[in-house]
């Protein structure tokens, strides 16, 4: 196959919010991880953070709501409500400067 990837490692690591999406196409993905991960936020914080690095870009604060609340949040939503169950959950619930506060979800 022209564009297959030959995996010589004994650990991989794929990042992507629609890697445990429980959708036709993507629910199959699950099958090949030994182990999953999912870092998780409150709809509103995500939200709050998806416009302000937007607007660090160059946007203005009214450009960069408008996209996020068109694009955006539409892939938040979808990930965060039609997500698989990970092995493990990581939920942030207090993020600035850099630092994140979370709890593990059972």
């Amino acid at each position: 196959m022209d564009n297959a990837i030959n995996v010589t490692k004994d650990i991989v690591i794929l990042e992507g919010n629609y890697l445990l999406l429980n959708e036709p196409g993507w629910n199959k993905l699950k099958d090949y991880a030994d182990f999953t991960i999912s870092i998780t936020a409150d709809e509103n914080m995500l939200r709050d953070r998806l416009i302000a690095r937007k607007a660090l870009s160059g946007n203005t604060i009214e450009d960069a709501t408008a996209f996020v609340d068109y694009s955006d949040m539409v892939n938040v939503r979808t990930c965060l409500n039609k997500s698989a169950r990970a092995d493990l959950t990581l939920r942030i619930f207090n993020a600035e400067d850099g630092i994140c506060d979370y709890k593990v979800v059972k």
